[in-house]
């Protein structure tokens, strides 16, 4: 039976080597991924286990499991919070006649349907294709049919075969376009170095508010949305702190736990943007139970792409949705700024901050240049 893919429903798998509370919040997070696609989430189930299981990721007694409630509630796809290896999605696949996805391809399906510019969607595209390549294997009957005929190696050779060199070829072709545009990224850059302005870029987890940030501190109207990975090319703005200080503001794509390796390499134009930036200010929804964890995520994702060195702070949003005893242990624990996007309370102290990182660069550079 065919699913419609927008009302797909799709039932849950959640597995873990740390605690049920590292979990919850994967759990809490893949039906929100799933949500903000349309998928219908029928079901789940989670299992902690001291190691992961090398063929199946999970136990084989709680895969039947989970396969026979999967079937019983009609899901067409399961989808696992971990990604999984090509031979484990290989084997799992034997074993039923649902679809088998995982975290990395949600997030892929995300990202390609909230892509709009040209850039974004070469980015995307490459993410997929190197997705797809080692898995193709386990792509069904489609490429295991014999192919024949013109520009092929000879009638015998599989149709898996014409699509991995396919695959090989367009990937090639990707990473020159996204050469191409780093280059033209820089010559950008070049030209904004010389205007000499401070350049700051707000980072954080997706959907802490940065592009709701980002029009309150330069008037703009950027897309504003709750659903994950809204903003995937930077947009960068001038704006005035102050009448003395004029800064270029950045918003960018939203980090994620464990964000997709192929993500993070097909993106590198976009991260060289931020590398660019004086300073990148770290938004975090401080209304949400493991706000922390995401802190320690974002910071885990600027160590794999070697910003962690930058210089940053971090900038408490949406203090009007957490309770007095909250914001009293943020104020005390990591004395930056709070700020609710919605109300404005706490603008004028985010923007005070800012001028005052800009002053004391400004001052250090002076002393570095006697």
């Amino acid at each position: 039976m065919k699913h419609n893919k927008l009302n797909e429903k799709v039932y849950l798998v959640g597995v873990s080597i740390q605690n049920k509370k590292e979990l919850n919040n994967s759990m809490q997070e893949l039906i929100e991924l799933s949500s903000s696609l349309g998928k219908e989430v029928v079901g789940s189930d989670v299992q902690v286990k001291k190691a992961y299981d090398s063929k199946t990721l999970v136990g084989k007694g709680f895969l039947s499991d989970v396969l026979l409630e999967a079937e019983y509630n009609d899901a067409s796809k399961i989808i696992f919070n971990k990604e999984l290896l090509p031979f484990q999605s290989k084997e799992i696949s034997k074993l039923t006649y649902m679809d088998v996805s995982d975290r990395t391809e949600l997030i892929l399906e995300i990202f390609k349907k909230n892509a709009e510019s040209k850039e974004a969607h070469i980015q995307i595209e490459l993410a997929r294709l190197k997705y797809e390549l080692p898995r193709i294997a386990g792509s069904g009957k489609n490429f295991s049919q014999i192919a024949g005929g013109i520009s092929s190696k000879g009638p015998g050779e599989k149709k898996i075969e014409q699509r991995r060199r396919y695959l090989r070829k367009r990937i090639g072709l990707l990473e020159k376009q996204i050469n191409a545009l780093s280059y033209r990224r820089m010559q950008n850059r070049s030209k904004r170095e010389k205007n000499e302005l401070f350049s700051a870029t707000l980072i954080g987890y997706t959907c802490a508010g940065k592009s709701t940030l980002f029009n309150k501190l330069t008037k703009s109207n950027v897309l504003e949305s709750t659903k994950p990975f809204s903003t995937l090319n930077p947009t960068t703005r001038r704006t005035y702190l102050s009448d003395k200080t004029e800064i270029l503001l950045s918003d960018t794509v939203g980090f994620i736990t464990d964000l997709p390796e192929d993500l993070i390499s097909s993106f590198r134009a976009t991260l060289e943007e931020i590398n660019q930036s004086d300073l990148l200010i770290h938004i975090v929804d401080c209304s949400t139970k493991d706000f922390e964890e995401k802190i320690l995520s974002v910071e885990d994702t600027l160590i794999r792409t070697k910003l962690i060195d930058h210089k940053r702070i971090i900038i408490f949003n949406k203090i009007d949705l957490v309770s007095s005893e909250t914001l009293d242990y943020i104020r005390m624990k990591y004395q930056q700024p709070c700020v609710s996007s919605l109300t404005n309370d706490g603008i004028n102290e985010v923007r005070a901050e800012i001028e005052k990182i800009i002053k004391s660069s400004v001052k250090n550079q002076k002393i570095a240049n006697l």
